[in-house]
């Protein structure tokens, strides 16, 4: 390889390559050490010489945010990760280890002095650069952070050590010199984490092009890179007065050094307007960036100073991407592929360790025809190839990747001939150590023949003959010209560079298409440059196969396929946290040629010379419309580096997947995105596909109640039977869906009463949607309440109705006013407890939320007794909605927490359907359909009369694609009982583009127009009444964009009374944690009295004075295991006193905060999750949670969200003293009634026999239970009259001891207090 000085010269070359290679790494697996004992770890601890002495832990499992903090609250610092989940820590020497096992601590190992040591010191071979003191070494000493560096150097210094040069202060380095055995000693100081040789600055790897990479034809587009800032490192600086940079190139650092003709050339291939050459034909690939440079060699140390030029360009010039033309010669110093010297830190620079967030591109070297030598005295360069030690099949060629290009997060870009796409004889090929592929692709490098004859062969970039008119000539560059303006350079230098005039055309295009985002992440840019490469076709050689390779990654670049994407909307920004994963849908139509999706993700940095170096894994999956046909990314194997990629499995190597399908099936594809292991959490990734995502397709299953207590009339006035409201908030629900279906939209009704109903009374149930929503609507409006409760058969009903394979997202609404009756039942089963169908025999206590209305099991559609499958609830892949009204126990609202909770749905309950059910049913159609896109902005009811109106405003985004206006209403049926008129931010009425509108209910959407800015900002909605009288109103706003993200959870969706429980919500903007706002508001409506006191209270009133009640009311009403029972509730709820005691609620506000605040329940501060307590929780019963969100965001202007969500509160532990007891003696035994009381006060109600347990402790079968139905239970213990045996009493709550244990002759009457 040929070394040529330049001064003052600007160089038109644009092209570029990458390879990385290693020889026959080990990528066998690894026997996982055992896990220690407490002595064992206790022995450890012993051995600690330090206050805080540095430790691998392992852990049992992957660390949630919760166990961090609780170990930092320990003293332990967590530093870095390394893999199988274990980490180097700070620990306390008086932690003990009985502490650290509770902490799910699986072993503790001290660091050993070797692994402190880069490989080249343990070989005694450290280099050139580290041996230039006679006699001694020179090295780079990283420090922990937080260690105390004067101590450090005070001992170092006693050891004889020279402090050479201190930056820890930003970069925990000291760089020192001393012999080398004392070297070797600094090991064993707890505050040093690795050593590795001092290196030199690293050395120089240098409009045909342009077309080449498809430059010219994003340029044509408009595109010039304005208002992007490069930044380019180099060993020099670039010659700030070449007419071709107007003002655009200044320095980025103070230093002094020679401008060289090296930086100067990869400075035009990036920027160059071509201003001095015909016609601008010799421009840059990006012609109007800024560039800042900085030249980073340095006489003490080249390594730090580049450092701090990196850090000073993210944080102090506002750099954008980074370009480095430059590579560490040879391999005497790091090895060829190793993981060590700049590596960590430029992983950790490009995820945003120093305030923003940029990616960096290398050359990727061109080792493979040797690596200069400098002699510094005859001032000469001599050619070395002792590197590439193996030179026989297969690794010839190969793993010959120099420092620093290991980097996992860096773009490396080899060089091809622009002429025939044939690899140069100089890129440097993959793998690295760990067999990751390096480069990820290619440019050009050269044209028309190998480095030796291109200067020879080519007389002009683009075509011109030499001579023409207003051309330069073309001259040979050397030290003694410095006359003309152009020249030719080449090899892997040129590539990278015009990579990083290609991600500057990137920025430029995303900035135009999302205006208001922040910048794209650094793994956005290397999947869809990556992406959209060309892969290499060059058959002539042994090493070309399909697909990426070790030679040239995924191919060529192709600047306007890259920009196009863009443009396009083919990538996508999130994250995942472990075990997790994100889903999204394609629609591939017939004839599809190609599907392609790259995956790419920054990962955080790993230990110098890891064995594997992957931290964070995740796994890219695409997914067949059959639901089950998987394709896996390609794969390479360093040990046969020549051989083919495969797509056999998942890739546990790389932070950067694609998987490749020829003619794909035409259908609904899923790709999956899974966070297998992610250590360090959560990982943001950026996904590209060559298809846009679009929503997943639902099949919706509604169960609806139709059993005769739906037609009673609904509690809280309005007049109408549940059944009608029912039949509105259905209608209400499938018009809203129409304005939102995609194709392969599906849609079932199953009624349950005594049994299951559907449209056409057979399976299957799910029908297309919406093909079938007139016919849905028409079979509503028939229907008829009467019968029993059969829910459970409902379920099951329609689970068996989803296809076994598919891949359509799975929901059922259920909606229900009352217990289930009647067989099969949902109970619990197992430990812990889950949910499952079952029928109950006769004589067998029934489960929660249940009575037994007749003793038949439920005919399901096809006429048959229903038949369960034997599965738990949870075990259906199905999403369920529920929704409660009437007036029930606690038993009931627990059911429909439960059976949401289970299944990752939502649950909502109501005493008033009539005032908020439609808000309900329109809130489970936005969860169900949303994938990150459809969200509720604002939601309204209330009352408006005669002639009034209201106004309802809200914000829209730039990121909104539509907005849906969903009106309904009670009161008056008939059309345009309401009007709502939408007027934009100008003032201007805009027209829905379309609407659905029936005698109570208007549903309009309006779409954003392709042109104009009037959609954006604050929008008003007046409401105006036409109706006779007072009416009742519900109105939800409906976005569909996809900046703002959110997910809400509960540490428990059901709690018991007094518990407290731990409120998050998760904010991302366009996939990143929002941070910095003050807080977020949930605004809590909490019971004042719990149903089951209040039923138990009215009940017992209705039997000791029925004369104050209706007349429908009598003793025989509240009979034990009366089928009448729901009945007479529904009577109840419509004396006003009752309804007013039990839907009495009192409201608070809780703020959720992201400050670290552990006291609050923030385990982080700035990571996006806020976080807080719901501490008064003293009453039985639902507590409605509504979380407003409102935030300042950069996709343009304000964001708002409303979600709702509930929590359940059980009865805390039954306090006996509390508790009424009542013992009677009769022929059998004894008659035990018990009224059970927790210590707030509250009764467990009605519904809750399953919970009950008095028995005879020896006695082999339980005794039964009667449910009194006002909170008393009542048991028949067989006891002989002379006998005093030990009695059991216990609430199975799960909380603490027995309600009782002793003997029968201790237990005495309780009257309660």
């Amino acid at each position: 390889m040929t070394i040529i000085k330049f001064h003052f010269i600007l160089l038109v070359s644009l092209y570029m390559l990458s390879a990385c290679t290693l020889p026959k790494p080990d990528t066998g697996s690894q026997t996982p050490l055992q896990r220690m004992s407490v002595k064992e770890i206790s022995l450890r601890i012993s051995q600690f010489k330090h206050a805080q002495t540095h430790a691998v832990l392992q852990f049992e499992n992957n660390l949630t945010l919760k166990q961090r903090s609780d170990l930092n609250a320990m003293g332990i610092q967590l530093i870095t990760a390394s893999g199988n989940n274990q980490w180097i820590a700070s620990v306390p020497k008086t932690l003990t280890a009985k502490q650290l096992t509770q902490a799910s601590l699986r072993r503790l190992d001290l660091i050993t002095a070797n692994s402190k040591l880069d490989p080249a010191l343990r070989a005694g071979k450290p280099g050139t650069q580290a041996e230039r003191i006679p006699g001694e070494w020179e090295v780079l000493v990283k420090l922990f952070a937080g260690s105390d560096v004067e101590q450090t150097k005070k001992e170092m210094q006693s050891m004889g050590i020279e402090i050479r040069q201190d930056t820890s202060a930003n970069f925990n380095i000291l760089l020192v010199s001393g012999k080398p055995e004392t070297i070797n000693a600094l090991t064993k100081l707890n505050s040093i984490r690795y050593i590795e040789p001092s290196m030199a600055a690293g050395g120089a790897e240098s409009g045909r092009a342009r077309a080449f990479i498809g430059a010219d034809v994003a340029q044509a587009t408009g595109l010039d890179g304005s208002g992007v800032n490069v930044g380019i490192f180099e060993y020099g600086h670039a010659l700030l007065s070449h007419p071709d940079f107007g003002s655009r190139v200044t320095k980025g650092d103070a230093d002094t050094l020679e401008v060289a003709q090296h930086t100067t050339m990869t400075a035009g291939i990036i920027a160059g307007d071509g201003s001095q050459s015909t016609s601008s034909q010799w421009r840059g690939v990006a012609p109007d960036v800024n560039l800042k440079t900085y030249a980073f060699k340095d006489s003490v140390s080249s390594v730090t100073n580049y450092l701090g030029d990196v850090q000073d360009a993210i944080q102090n010039d506002d750099v954008n991407i980074g370009n480095n033309s430059w590579g560490d010669f040879g391999c005497n110093t790091i090895a060829y592929g190793a993981y060590a010297g700049r590596a960590p830190f430029l992983d950790e620079a490009i995820r945003g360790a120093h305030g923003r967030k940029i990616p960096i591109i290398f050359s990727a070297g061109n080792e493979r025809s040797g690596y200069p030598v400098y002699n510094s005295v005859t001032d000469s360069w001599s050619t070395a190839t002792d590197c590439i030690t193996d030179t026989s099949a297969p690794f010839a060629n190969y793993s010959t990747i120099n420092h620093p290009k290991s980097s996992k997060n860096i773009l490396a870009v080899g060089a091809v001939d622009s002429a025939n796409d044939r690899m140069s004889n100089y890129s440097s090929w993959g793998p690295t150590l760990d067999g990751r592929l390096k480069p990820e692709v290619v440019a050009a490098g050269h044209h028309n023949g190998t480095l030796s004859s291109n200067i020879t062969r080519i007389t002009n970039a683009f075509g011109t003959p030499t001579g023409a008119t207003n051309q330069q000539a073309y001259r040979v560059p050397n030290d003694d010209t410095a006359s003309f303006m152009y020249a030719w350079y080449s090899q892997t230098s040129s590539a990278a560079a015009m990579t990083a005039g290609t991600y500057a055309l990137m920025l430029d295009k995303w900035r135009q298409t999302f205006p208001d985002s922040p910048d794209p992440l650094p793994s956005t840019y290397k999947a869809l440059i990556t992406h959209t490469a060309r892969d290499l076709n060059d058959t002539t050689v042994s090493w070309y196969n399909p697909g990426p390779d070790y030679a040239s990654g995924y191919g060529v670049i192709q600047t306007d396929n890259a920009v196009d994407a863009i443009g396009k909307r083919m990538v996508r920004e999130a994250e995942v946290i472990n075990g997790s994963s994100a889903a999204y849908m394609l629609n591939l139509q017939a004839g599809t040629p190609q599907l392609k999706v790259t995956l790419a993700w920054d990962d955080p940095a790993a230990l110098e010379n890891a064995n594997a170096t992957l931290i964070n894994d995740l796994d890219l999956i695409v997914i067949e419309p059959d639901g089950t046909t998987r394709h896996y990314p390609w794969t390479l194997n360093p040990n046969t580096p020549a051989a083919a990629a495969v797509k056999t499995g998942e890739d546990h190597i790389n932070n950067l997947e694609q998987v490749l399908v020829n003619n794909p099936t035409p259908g609904i594809w899923q790709i999956s995105v899974a966070g297998t292991n992610v250590a360090i959490g959560p990982q943001q990734f950026s996904i590209v596909a060559d298809q846009g995502p679009v929503r997943r397709p639902l099949d919706m299953v509604l169960a609806l109640d139709i059993s005769s207590s739906m037609s009673s009339i609904a509690a809280g006035g309005g007049g109408l039977t549940k059944i009608e409201l029912l039949k509105q908030s259905v209608v209400l629900f499938l018009q809203t869906w129409s304005l939102h279906a995609v194709i392969g939209d599906r849609v079932g009704i199953v009624y349950f009463g005594d049994d299951l109903s559907s449209l056409s009374g057979v399976p299957p149930v799910l029908q297309d949607f919406p093909a079938n929503l007139n016919n849905l609507i028409s079979s509503i409006n028939t229907v008829n309440a009467s019968g029993c409760t059969a829910m459970g058969a409902a379920i099951q009903e329609a689970f068996n109705s989803f296809p076994t394979v598919g891949n359509n997202k799975r929901g059922i609404v259920l909606f229900s006013d009352g217990m289930q009756s009647t067989n099969p039942f949902i109970g619990e089963e197992g430990s812990p407890a889950k949910l499952k169908i079952r029928s109950f025999a006769n004589n067998e206590s029934l489960p929660f939320g249940a009575f037994r209305c007749n003793s038949n099991t439920a005919n399901g559609l096809d006429g048959n007794a229903s038949t369960v499958d034997g599965l738990f609830i949870d075990a259906h892949d199905t999403e369920i909605y529920t929704i409660g009204t009437g007036v029930n126990g606690a038993g009931f609202e627990t059911l429909i927490r439960r059976i949401a909770s289970e299944t990752n749905g939502l649950h909502h309950f109501t005493s008033a359907p009539d005032t908020n059910l439609d808000l309900f049913f329109t809130n489970d159609l936005v969860q169900s359909l949303k994938s990150n896109t459809l969200e509720i902005v604002s939601t309204e009811q209330g009352t408006l009369t005669a002639n009034s109106f209201k106004t309802i405003s809200f914000p829209v985004n730039t990121s909104v694609r539509n907005v849906s206006l969903v009106l309904s209403w009670k009161g008056q049926l008939g059309h345009n009982v309401l009007q709502q008129l939408a007027s934009l931010p100008d003032g201007s009425i805009i027209q829905p583009d379309e609407v659905r509108q029936g005698l109570h209910y208007i549903v309009a959407r309006y779409d954003r127009p392709s042109a104009g800015n009037s959609f954006n900002g604050m929008w008003h909605v007046r409401l105006t009444s036409k109706a006779d009288n007072h009416i009742k109103f519900q109105q939800s706003v409906i976005v569909d964009e996809g900046c703002l993200g959110y997910q809400v959870a509960q540490s428990h969706d059901i709690l018991t009374a007094g518990d407290k429980s731990h409120l998050t919500l998760k904010l991302t903007e366009k996939g990143r944690p929002l941070k910095n706002l003050e807080s977020i508001n949930v605004r809590v409506s909490s019971p004042v009295f719990s149903h089951a006191n209040v039923i138990s209270k009215w009940t017992a009133l209705s039997r000791e004075k029925p004369s104050l009640l209706p007349k429908q009311l009598n003793r025989e009403t509240f009979k034990p295991e009366s089928s009448n029972y729901e009945k007479s509730l529904e009577i109840l709820s419509q004396i006003p006193e009752f309804y007013a005691e039990l839907s009495r609620v009192t409201n608070s506000t809780i703020k959720l905060v992201d400050n670290g605040n552990r006291k609050m329940g923030d385990w982080k501060a700035g990571d996006g999750i806020y976080s807080g307590y719901l501490k008064d929780t003293r009453v039985v019963g639902n507590y409605e949670l509504e979380y407003n969100i409102s935030a300042k965001s950069s996709c343009g202007g304000q964001l708002i969200r409303k979600h709702r969500d509930g929590i359940v509160i059980r009865a805390a532990k039954i306090e006996l003293e509390r508790s009424i007891l009542d013992l009677q003696r009769d022929k059998k035994g004894i008659i035990v009634t018990l009224k059970p009381v927790d210590r707030f006060g509250n009764l467990i109600g009605a519904g809750k026999a399953h919970l009950i347990n008095i028995r005879v402790k020896s006695s082999k079968s339980p005794a039964k239970v009667i449910d009194m139905l006002d909170g008393q239970y009542r048991v028949q213990l067989e006891v002989n009259p002379d006998s005093d045996p030990e009695i059991i009493m216990d609430s199975n709550l799960g909380i603490g001891e027995p309600i009782y244990k002793g003997k029968l002759s201790m237990l005495k009457v309780v009257t309660g207090n």
